[in-house]
């Protein structure tokens, strides 16, 4: 079965005398949605789309259609086992509910009510059964989700040991070529220039490891509720030089150039360690996808509030994929040139969310993008969302008993 919003819609088979009609002018009365059918190869049909119960009269059931419908309830999903409510004659009058049962032994999820009943027993009886059908529909949502996330996160580990591996890799390289030259020349000096470069690289591979482990532990937290920030009196600007001084090596490195520019301080309530994380964060992302152009990091203020600004002019980002960035696991290209988790923009934005903030983002496929963080100077508690009551509806009438007729 399908996925449609029909998930309660009762669908009815009651061919002869007037069941078919009575049901759903009672099933309407108490706003359940109902649908009949003249066969069971239109219910059938119908069952191709989510529905919520089944109503039938034993009068349907012995036509060669049958077979069909137990076919059908058979081969369900896994998670399904929509419930059927089949209205039988009681006392001496036609085939015992017995018959029924048989009919569908091992095959379908059969309920039997006898006619003559009251309104009520049915409209109890169909509650019941779309109620226990809502959390079939809910066991489907809970099993797709469990299987993305089983998907991302074997996506996951595969992408985390090809990052976590490569900075070790350069490492091992840089060592395995600093011994053999002390093997082959163990009274020679190693030309300082060389050690420095050595040292360096050494160094950017480190910081590359510890930012990977930093992401995944804070996403960890954040999962679990446990992430948690000090606040105290930080610059913006400051902090966002310092920043800048500290990536420039790496942007010169991918053929960046890096600019920074405030004209007055931006100082505000945030937690230093967090904010400086978030302007790391978008830097660095700036110079994976940079393309070797101009990087530009502002500073500015906006009534109440500290800005800061990220632009660079390199591949952009498709339109669909603004909001899908800033999600977990989530990356702009597929290159296998582009490296990274998926995490740099996610943790960003929680961050800033933290500080009651907004991140933003403007860009244009191939032409670059520009990140805007709004961060409130006194920074107040997270908002809650409510969800809104749902109400339920009782509606009280007199109708007709449902009696069995030929």
């Amino acid at each position: 079965m399908g996925s449609d919003s029909k998930h309660d819609t009762v669908l009815i088979v009651a061919p002869t005398a007037k069941d078919a009609v009575l049901a759903r002018e009672v099933l309407s009365r108490f706003e359940i949605s109902s649908e009949s059918f003249p066969t069971l190869v239109e219910l059938v049909e119908r069952l191709k789309r989510p529905a919520g119960a089944l109503l039938l009269a034993e009068e349907a059931l012995k036509s060669d259609e049958v077979g069909l419908l137990k076919e059908t309830l058979a081969h369900q999903e896994a998670w399904s086992d929509i419930p059927v409510l089949v209205m039988v004659s009681g006392r001496d009058r036609g085939p015992s509910g017995l018959n029924v049962l048989e009919l569908f032994e091992n095959t379908g999820n059969i309920t039997l009510i006898e006619r003559p009943f009251h309104t009520a027993t049915l409209v109890s009886s169909i509650r019941s059964l779309i109620r226990s059908r809502q959390r079939q529909y809910e066991v489907q949502r809970l099993v797709t989700e469990l299987e993305v996330s089983l998907r991302q996160r074997d996506e996951f580990v595969s992408m985390a040991s090809h990052e976590l591996k490569t900075p070790l890799t350069t490492l091992k390289l840089t060592s395995q070529m600093a011994l053999r030259s002390l093997s082959q020349s163990p009274d020679q000096q190693i030309p300082t220039d060389k050690l420095k470069r050595n040292i360096i690289n050494n160094d950017r591979q480190l910081g590359r490891l510890s930012r990977l482990i930093d992401n995944l532990l804070d996403v960890t937290q954040m999962r679990t509720g446990k992430m948690t920030i000090q606040k105290s009196q930080t610059d913006l600007a400051a902090l966002s030089a310092r920043v800048v001084d500290q990536f420039t090596s790496a942007a010169t490195s991918s053929g960046c150039s890096l600019e920074f520019s405030s004209f007055e301080e931006a100082h505000g309530n945030w937690d230093s360690d967090r904010i400086e994380q978030v302007v790391i964060n978008l830097v660095s992302n700036a110079i994976k996808y940079g393309a070797g152009k101009p990087i530009r990091v502002n500073v500015t203020s906006s009534g109440e509030s500290a800005v800061l600004l990220v632009e660079d002019e390199g591949m952009g980002i498709a339109p669909e994929n603004q909001e899908k960035i800033f999600e977990r696991f989530e990356r702009v290209a597929s290159e296998q040139s582009i490296s990274g988790l998926g995490l740099g923009l996610f943790i960003v934005r929680q961050i800033v969310e933290m500080h009651s903030g907004k991140i933003s983002l403007q860009s244009v496929l191939g032409k670059g993008s520009l990140f805007r963080v709004e961060l409130p100077r006194v920074s107040g508690s997270p908002r809650l969302s409510l969800a809104p009551d749902m109400g339920q509806n009782n509606p009280k009438a007199n109708s007709p008993s449902f009696k069995h007729s030929r």
